[in-house]
C-alpha cells in the first residue's frame, strides 16, 4: 500500500515537471523514476515501521510529516504573495 500511494504521488509530481519543461521544449525520458523513488522510500518507511521508530512521534501532529502542507504553502506564497500569507498566518484576526 505504501508503494502504491507513493508511486502515485511521485509519478504525479514527475508528470507535472515533464509538462512544465515540455512548455520550454525540454523533453525528459524519466517515465519510471517515480516508481523507483517510491520503492526506495517505501522500503525506508517499512524498516522504520518494523523498528517502531515512529513511536516517539506518536503524539505529535501529522501535518509536519506530510507533503501536502509543503506544496500548499508554496502555492499560497506564489498566488497570494509573502506579505498576504504572513498577515493571514501570523497576525491576530479580530471580528
Amino acid at each position: 500500500m505504501n508503494v502504491f500511494y507513493m508511486a502515485l504521488v511521485f509519478s504525479a509530481i514527475i508528470f507535472y515537471r515533464r509538462l512544465v519543461l515540455a512548455h520550454y521544449e525540454i523533453y525528459l525520458d524519466d517515465y519510471f523514476s517515480g516508481i523507483f523513488k517510491a520503492l526506495e522510500i517505501a522500503k525506508v518507511v517499512m524498516i522504520g515501521a518494523f523498528l517502531r521508530i515512529s513511536r516517539k512521534f506518536e503524539h505529535k501532529p501529522l501535518i509536519f510529516f506530510s507533503f501536502k502542507p509543503f506544496f500548499a504553502f508554496k502555492e499560497l506564497l506564489r498566488v497570494l504573495g509573502k506579505k498576504k500569507v504572513r498577515k493571514l498566518l501570523l497576525q491576530k484576526h479580530t471580528e
